[in-house]
């Protein structure tokens, strides 16, 4: 039996398209990105709020810091 790989992706974006499942990724900025297409490259030259990017990078960093965690990385057993 061949599969029709094109009409299965049709299905499946009408599917996503019918039960909202892709949220909207448009991003509005400032200043456009500079792409070099020849070197796959695309800088951002909007300014950054630092202090905000700080406390979100502490707060992912404390999310994800759990015993279960740091004892994978260094190749300990936790005992539940």
């Amino acid at each position: 039996m061949e599969v029709d790989t094109l009409e299965v992706v049709q299905k499946i974006l009408q599917s996503a398209r019918t039960d909202c499942i892709f949220k909207s990724t448009l991003v509005t900025k400032d200043i456009d990105l500079a792409i070099d297409v020849g070197n796959l490259l695309a800088v951002d030259r909007n300014p950054l709020d630092l202090q905000r990017f700080r406390y979100v990078t502490r707060a992912i960093i404390q999310r994800f810091s759990s015993w279960r965690l740091v004892s994978v990385f260094c190749g300990m057993r936790h005992l539940d």
